[in-house]
């Protein structure tokens, strides 16, 4: 009878520089920062040991010598400092470097070098300041989707897809934790503007429902309106300024220039009337109550500010987001119970930003044609044909509207200001720029 062999244990080295949540399932991590590559498979939270020297607080205080800068708000700082899991390592400075260089410029408006500097130096100095740390992963996220989109088809674009995942999901568990506290500073407006810019940038149903109600978490028009004068008074005030520089200029631009609109593609005319009972759209009786109609109509008059808009090369961020932000919560409301009404005017917005994409060169962060066509035909399903002359590409014959002087609004209080003469809308002024953010 054969004597069983004894078992050959190969020797191997342990390693002790991995994740805690590889070496807790006992197997081998690649060391991948800020999130490895199996945690990233698996979905679950990558943690790392605490390392005293990359935590984010440690960092603030090794970036000078200086004395501490005072802390304008230090109630609304005790609520924003939040503990991160993932180390700041190597990857982390070069996404920094890479925010206040390269990407920094890629989101410059006209040129404009106050806006620049706003970026470059004002936001970062505010998050170190504060220690806002989901600032701080709100300029890190999109730091690396930038990355990601420069290195695309590249093997180190996976890196960085990894590494804005990670900042990103950070960055929106924080803003969360603070965005209905009082807000003197605009901490939370600049985290939101950076996160919009990397959700359009990867998302792949950037208007589902819960992606839009994140969004607007804290920069809905009323919320804007409530907070204009202390936001333009406090770190916000360059950028504020020069949104309000450039509605002015656009302005007098289409005061100038009544032929600005290209012929192949106006204003969608039907949907001027999509909230009257008398307008031929099935279910007249949603329209008959006032308050759903004047929902409808308010709507449909903001939506005109995204398509004057989107004509304008560099007034990409106005186009995308104007419109999402100054929508009413009402709205969003029909949108989620998918109302026709509400679903025809989200293609119509999808129809306007895929003719913006293909038009001309656009910004890194702003989705492609292909995308905007998926959404809209999302948007479309299960309506019956009965509402296909609301849709886009739809050709019905009403009077053409043949210039962009018919949809500049009439005054400041822009929204409520519209008179109608049979064609279109009488001319007046710009909309006011606290929408823009």
């Amino acid at each position: 009878m054969r004597e069983p062999q004894e078992r050959i244990v190969r020797q191997h080295r342990k390693t002790r520089t991995g994740c805690l949540t590889c070496r807790k399932r006992r197997i081998k991590c690649d060391e991948a920062s800020p999130i490895c590559l199996n945690c990233d498979k698996r979905e679950v939270e990558c943690v790392w040991k605490d390392s005293p020297q990359s935590s984010p607080s440690n960092m603030v205080a090794s970036t000078s010598s200086s004395p501490p800068t005072p802390n304008p708000s230090a109630a609304f700082t005790s609520m924003v400092m939040a503990p991160t899991s993932a180390p700041l390592d190597w990857t982390t400075m070069e996404l920094m470097h890479h925010f206040t260089g390269p990407f920094c410029s890629s989101i410059q408006n006209y040129g404009d070098a106050s806006i620049s500097d706003f970026w470059r130096t004002s936001v970062p100095n505010l998050a170190f300041s504060t220690q806002a740390t989901f600032l701080l992963h709100s300029m890190l996220a999109a730091a690396s989707f930038h990355l990601s989109y420069l290195h695309r088809g590249e093997p180190v674009s996976l890196k960085y897809t990894f590494a804005a995942k990670s900042h990103y999901e950070q960055a929106k568990a924080g803003v969360l934790t603070v965005c209905h506290d009082v807000d003197p500073l605009g901490i939370t407006i600049m985290s939101f503007i950076l996160l919009a810019l990397s959700h359009f940038s990867h998302h792949h149903t950037p208007l589902s429902v819960e992606n839009l109600r994140f969004l607007r978490s804290h920069s809905s028009r009323e919320q804007m309106q409530h907070m204009w004068r202390t936001y333009a008074s406090g770190p916000l005030g360059p950028l504020l300024r020069l949104k309000i520089k450039m509605h002015m200029s656009i302005s007098r631009q289409m005061e100038g220039k009544r032929d600005m609109v290209s012929a192949d593609y106006e204003f969608p005319a039907a949907l001027t009337t999509i909230h009257l009972v008398t307008s031929g759209t099935p279910d007249p009786e949603e329209v008959a109550d006032p308050y759903i109609s004047d929902l409808y109509r308010e709507t449909v008059d903001f939506l005109k500010h995204t398509w004057v808009a989107s004509f304008q090369p560099g007034l990409e961020y106005e186009s995308a987001f104007t419109w999402l932000v100054l929508v009413a919560d009402a709205f969003l409301e029909l949108y989620e119970q998918r109302r026709p009404r509400a679903m025809c005017i989200m293609a119509q917005y999808c129809a306007i930003m895929e003719h913006l994409s293909q038009s001309r060169d656009i910004p890194w962060w702003l989705p492609g044609p292909e995308l905007w066509q998926r959404e809209a035909k999302r948007m479309q399903e299960g309506l019956s044909s009965e509402w296909d002359p609301w849709l886009p590409g739809y050709v019905v014959p009403i009077p053409s509207i043949q210039t962009l002087a018919a949809y500049i609004p009439q005054d400041m209080a822009w929204w409520d200001s519209f008179t109608r003469d049979g064609l279109g809308l009488s001319v007046g002024e710009f909309p006011p720029p606290m929408g823009d953010l």
